[in-house]
């Protein structure tokens, strides 16, 4: 049985522009509103094989969301130095 998380993975795939004229291809019926495809049918559509490409871009976003909060903490100590610059010449001090 697929896991609701792959249903909506398997959802957005089959309907994409290619898999809607893979599965037109592959159709039953010759009137247009009623072309069918049989269970058998879908499950012979071919899937991409993406858990390891998953993991190459989770890996790839976990760097990047760590790096943007080393910037993120960066721009703060430097907004900060620079408001306690600005004060002290300000303040004369």
């Amino acid at each position: 049985m697929i896991a609701e998380k792959e249903h909506y993975e398997h959802m957005a795939i089959l309907k994409t522009e290619y898999y809607k004229n893979l599965m037109y291809s592959h159709a039953r019926g010759s009137t247009p509103s009623r072309y069918r495809l049989n269970r058998e049918d879908i499950m012979k559509l071919p899937f991409p094989e993406i858990k390891d490409k998953q993991k190459d871009l989770a890996i790839q976003a976990t760097e990047v969301r760590l790096q943007v909060k080393k910037l993120r903490d960066q721009a703060e100590n430097d907004w900060q130095a620079a408001m306690e610059q600005f004060e002290k010449e300000l303040l004369g001090g």
